[in-house]
């Protein structure tokens, strides 16, 4: 940047949200080469949002203003048993490490007060966390019984694992028949992307259980056609990918997807049996494909989904934690797993991003521990005593 100092345009007025993710050297950047010396330059930021670790000064971000900042002390995002919860988690776990937020007596500093506007809390502790199965039930029984005056645009189900989040996202649309809005891959993305791969590489040695379930469904929905378009393979491959991906729910989960997998044969025009034939055949080298397929590395795919992402989609919204950093939700499903080596990895704040994925929501939180011991002993405390 400095050696195109000169041509790079000045801004009147810079104005930067979420300050505590950005790194120093970023903030040197912005302010000397593209404000106008005599421009306005305003940073908002929270510390006890700081998920990445940023370095901080005396309890706060660590920027490049001199000076005490401005403490905004109303609370215009969340209910009172919502915003109750969130300073409690503050006074808990950030006591010596962040100032504690004192709000208003007001409380919300919104003009009206009412018992419609105290919110909803609840916590479930779940020991056993070897199936999707339980998620599912309690997110959609809730949605159902609990929530069901609230439309699907105004929830969102929050966690911190890809991996989770896009299997319960796959067993939730498949199962419930809904739509849904999420800010990650979606395992028939991922299929998509590896079936292009081997389309457009069609040397592979493994190349012949591709070919023989291309020509099938090139028989069914183009008979009439020597050479497909570009766009006409997408098609192709969707098919196939959404037929892989059913079958996956089918072999995890038996009864429940049987119906939805012989709707996808019946619709490519192929039977039960005789897909289950097909991929009894290539089992082997389907088998390492599949492992292949959900093993890889799909950041390209979640970035371009956040670039894209819009929270008017009519839909429930599932994502994690810090994509959803910036935006709020009506309802959010948090689910709490337990702390994973990767976290660490990518040095992430465990405490942080509990804390930013409470202040995501605006009225009704449920926050589903799903086996996390550590924290159920300090998260069961806090909800007990919120609905005391």
């Amino acid at each position: 940047f400095e050696k195109h100092k000169y041509d790079i345009v000045k801004y009147d007025a810079i104005l930067i949200d979420e300050i505590q993710d950005y790194r120093r050297e970023w903030m040197d950047i912005v302010k000397l080469l593209f404000r106008d010396s005599d421009g306005d330059y305003v940073l908002f930021g929270d510390v006890k949002q700081n998920i990445y670790s940023q370095p901080t000064e005396n309890k706060d971000v660590s920027t490049n203003i001199i000076g005490k900042p401005v403490e905004l002390n109303h609370c215009f995002r969340s209910d009172f048993k919502v915003q109750d919860l969130a300073q409690s988690f503050q006074i808990n776990v950030f006591q010596n490490r962040y100032d504690v937020d004192v709000f208003d007596s007001n409380n919300t500093g919104k003009q009206e007060i009412s018992f419609e506007k105290m919110g909803h809390i609840n916590y479930i502790y779940l020991q056993n966390t070897n199936t999707i199965q339980i998620l599912y039930n309690i997110i959609r029984g809730n949605i159902l019984n609990k929530v069901s005056g609230i439309p699907p645009n105004d929830i969102t189900v929050l966690g911190y694992t890809t991996k989770l989040l896009r299997t319960f996202d796959t067993y939730y649309r498949y199962l419930s028949r809904e739509k849904t809005n999420s800010m990650l891959e979606t395992i028939e993305a991922i299929y998509m992307y590896h079936l292009n791969y081997i389309g457009n590489n069609p040397e592979n040695d493994n190349f012949c259980w591709f070919s023989n379930i291309s020509e099938h469904f090139k028989r069914k929905f183009f008979p009439q056609k020597e050479q497909l378009s570009k766009n006409d393979l997408i098609k192709l491959r969707q098919h196939i990918a959404v037929l892989f991906t059913i079958y996956d729910l089918y072999v995890t989960y038996g009864d429940l997807f049987e119906e939805r997998l012989v709707e996808a044969c019946n619709k490519c025009g192929i039977t039960l049996t005789a897909f289950l034939s097909y991929r009894n055949h290539y089992s082997n080298i389907l088998t390492s494909f599949k492992n292949n397929v959900y093993n890889d590395n799909y950041k390209f795919i979640r970035d371009n989904k956040k670039l894209h992402f819009w929270m008017n989609s009519g839909t429930i919204k599932i994502s994690t934690i810090n994509s959803f950093k910036g935006w709020e939700s009506e309802v959010v499903f948090m689910i709490l797993e337990k702390k994973y080596d990767y976290i660490n990895d990518f040095n992430i704040a465990f405490d942080e991003l509990l804390y930013t994925a409470i202040t995501r929501c605006k009225s009704n939180l449920i926050l589903i521990n799903f086996g996390n011991y550590e924290y159920h002993r300090l998260m069961e405390p806090l909800f007990l005593h919120l609905k005391d």
